[in-house]
């Protein structure tokens, strides 16, 4: 999906679930969506100053990637402290990334087998399930040419 299809997609999805897309959350998005891979809430910071030429307040960053987080238009890989675009904006919010150690390139993946499972182990244990996130960590197929 290129970027412009992606950001028209989450506009969509916003206006189906009621939620305003501010102009920050949107920019923030944009970034997030644009860099490809995940990209840090510092990262994002200095490219919202940058693209309006003036200080941000960290607080701005973080309200905006929680939102768009709470909501489910990006991920959070705890691993790598950063973020990453929601590639099908209309799945259940649990899932499964591969994260290439080289390059940063990081695949989503919707196995809702492997969600079930889990979910069914920590019922078991005595869990009410939330988001899950698993993150395998490995090196892609160009970084190993």
């Amino acid at each position: 999906m290129s970027q412009h299809d992606h950001l028209h997609h989450a506009d969509l999805a916003a206006a189906r679930r009621g939620l305003g897309l501010t102009n920050t959350r949107r920019e923030v998005l944009e970034h997030i969506v644009e860099a490809g891979q995940p990209v840090t809430a510092y990262q994002l910071l200095d490219r919202l100053q940058r693209q309006r030429g003036k200080s941000v307040m960290p607080p701005t960053v973080y309200r905006a990637v929680n939102f768009l987080v709470e909501h489910g238009f990006v991920h959070k890989l705890e691993s790598l402290n950063a973020f990453v675009a929601c590639s099908d904006l209309d799945h259940s919010h649990s899932g499964q990334f591969v994260i290439c150690s080289k390059c940063g390139h990081t695949e989503e993946l919707h196995d809702a087998e492997v969600t079930a499972v889990l979910s069914g182990h920590a019922e078991r244990l005595g869990y009410l399930p939330g988001m899950q996130t698993i993150e395998v960590r490995g090196v892609c197929k160009p970084c190993q040419a």
